[in-house]
C-alpha cells in the first residue's frame, strides 16, 4: 500500500477543524475529507472558530488566514498560546502566504490539488 494510501486508511475518525470565510471552498474540502474518512468540523471565521475550539479537540486544524471578524493570524496567536491547543498540527491554507509561519507544520496555497490537501492532512493528523 502506498504511503498516503495507508496514512488516509488510517484517517478514520480523525477530526479536522476547517477554517475558511469562502462557502464554496469550505463545502469542498469538507466533501474532500469526508469522502476520505475524515470527521469535519467547520468554522466560517476566526470568531467561531475560536468558539469550537472551546468545545472540540480538532487532531488538525486548516486555516486560512484572511478572514473577517477575528484573522486567521489571531487564532493561530491564540492557539499557539493555549497550553491546551498548542500542540494541535495547524495547515495554512491560503493564497498570500509561500512559507509556514512559526506554529504552523505546512502551507498549502490557493488554488490546491485535493490531493496536497489529504496529503498534508494525513501527515499532520499522525502527529
Amino acid at each position: 500500500m502506498c504511503t498516503l494510501c495507508h496514512l488516509v486508511a488510517r484517517a478514520s475518525k480523525r477530526i479536522v477543524l476547517v477554517v475558511e470565510d469562502d462557502d464554496e471552498t469550505r463545502e469542498a474540502v469538507t466533501a474532500t475529507l469526508e469522502s476520505e474518512g475524515y470527521r469535519t468540523v467547520t468554522a466560517s471565521d476566526g470568531q467561531d472558530a475560536l468558539a469550537v475550539l472551546g468545545q472540540v479537540r480538532p487532531h488538525v486544524v486548516l486555516l486560512d488566514l484572511m478572514m473577517p471578524i477575528v484573522s486567521g493570524w489571531e487564532v493561530l496567536g491564540a492557539i499557539q498560546t493555549n497550553p491546551l491547543l498548542a500542540s494541535l498540527p495547524v495547515i495554512v491554507v491560503s493564497a498570500y502566504v509561500d512559507h509556514a509561519p512559526g506554529g504552523v507544520v505546512r502551507v498549502i496555497r490557493k488554488p490546491f490539488r485535493s490531493e496536497d490537501l489529504l496529503s498534508a492532512v494525513a501527515a499532520a493528523a499522525q502527529q
